[in-house]
């Protein structure tokens, strides 16, 4: 029989639709053990709250979620989206903070534990800084994020600061990435690479399918989108980045089929030019692995399977 991935998901679920789905891919994979959750950035309790969600929509309510790093009481766009009752936080969060489910979690699991992060690394930094003997008590960290060559789009350079992750708080991250994890990185780069986003015929299958926690992914995608496009006209950047793309499910379609996906070993140097961190490959420095490629077609059919399925 074989023994389930044990993952530790840290997210800034809620702004879009991408974390929706990972949580959703993670939280309903066979090959998957999902022991906790943990949200970050702006009001992370409404955040942990959207996760509670979509884990009970799953079946999953035994799952403990707890609320991060962020500020309180901006509650984004999606609650309309998905509290249409009207928004109330989540009586059945986690009462730790999430830097210490982290390490509760992994020091009942030492040695077995993947931890994510899909979005800023401010949760992962203060469990660090906590025990600074993390590294070595998980199995690895795959983190989303970065960027290691700038991608174009449209015949359009990505600015380097377009990248969130690791931009919104580089003191963090830069901790992590010195500290010694066993660390695997699936950078910006990869979801740029995509010349075709979710096609119009996928996301009809993607409408067809009957489960609710799918069907509130749509209304996240609809509304998503809606949003992404504002902010490329505040930010002074191609409206044509604005698309459906697959960014945060790569990691876990990584996860759960890493065959779909080509890896290789590198080394990285550090540099803060200017707020925004850059990751230059180097022949020293900090070692990781890096998601570099996939068959997109491919991966999007593998994750739209699995949503269908549901």
């Amino acid at each position: 029989m074989n023994t389930k991935i044990k993952i530790i998901v840290d997210t800034d679920i809620g702004s879009e639709m991408t974390d929706a789905a990972t949580l959703t891919l993670a939280a309903s994979a066979q090959e998957i053990e999902l022991l906790g959750v943990t949200t970050v950035t702006n009001d992370s309790i409404f955040r942990a709250s959207v996760a509670k969600r979509f884990l009970d929509s799953l079946g999953k309510n035994n799952i403990p979620v707890s609320a991060g790093f962020g500020t309180s009481g901006e509650h984004l766009w999606e609650k309309e989206v998905i509290f249409p009752e009207g928004y109330q936080p989540s009586k059945e969060l986690d009462s730790r903070p999430a830097w210490q489910l982290i390490l509760d979690l992994v020091n009942e699991n030492k040695g077995d534990v993947i931890l994510v992060g899909i979005g800023t690394t401010t949760n992962i930094a203060k469990a660090l800084e906590n025990d600074p003997e993390l590294p070595r008590k998980i199995n690895r960290l795959i983190l989303m994020g970065g960027m290691i060559e700038s991608p174009v789009v449209d015949g359009e350079s990505i600015p380097r600061g377009f990248e969130y992750n690791f931009c919104n708080d580089s003191t963090s991250i830069e901790k992590i990435i010195k500290s010694g994890f066993n660390l695997t990185l699936i950078p910006g780069d990869l979801t740029f690479q995509q010349n075709d986003p979710w096609t119009d015929m996928e996301l009809v299958r993607l409408s067809a399918a009957k489960h609710p926690a799918v069907k509130l992914l749509i209304k996240l995608k609809d509304r998503s989108l809606v949003a992404m496009k504002e902010g490329m006209q505040k930010a002074n950047l191609p409206i044509g980045f604005a698309k459906p793309w697959i960014n945060d499910e790569l990691l876990m379609a990584y996860i759960i089929n890493p065959e779909l996906f080509k890896v290789r070993d590198i080394f990285v140097k550090w540099e803060l030019p200017d707020k925004y961190p850059r990751l230059i490959p180097s022949e020293s420095g900090y070692p990781l692995k890096l998601v570099y490629d996939t068959n997109f077609v491919e991966t999007r059919n593998f994750i739209l399977r699995r949503f269908v399925n549901l």
